[in-house]
């Protein structure tokens, strides 16, 4: 009971969370009630389809993220300063994995 009131009174927003699933569950009925509709009904299906797929990437694209951040951190702990602890490694994978990236920090 002491964790919920400390939590309650930390919490500038009290409502924010609740509101948030609200919406959620909301997008959700209406992606539901909209897959009946013959214009955007087959469009609904497809996003659907094509959401499963970019899930299924996602986790592999952390999987190789996540272990690329190790193999650096180890290799690189002590002479790079971007790869000092783990979540350093991950940022800086992460980085260079959206193409801003500077092989001068090798030299």
């Amino acid at each position: 009971m002491r964790i919920m009131a400390n939590f309650e009174s930390n919490i500038e927003f009290k409502f924010a969370y609740l509101f948030s699933l609200n919406v959620i569950c909301l997008i959700f009925r209406i992606t539901s009630v909209l897959q009946f509709s013959e214009s955007i009904g087959p469009l609904v299906k497809i996003v659907s389809k094509m959401a499963n797929d970019f899930f299924n990437f996602f986790i592999l694209y952390i999987i190789l993220i996540v272990m690329f951040s190790i193999i650096t951190n180890i290799n690189f702990i002590y002479t790079l300063k971007e790869f000092e602890g783990l979540f350093e490694s991950i940022l800086t994978c992460l980085d260079a994995s959206l193409g801003n990236f500077d092989f001068r920090i090798f030299d």
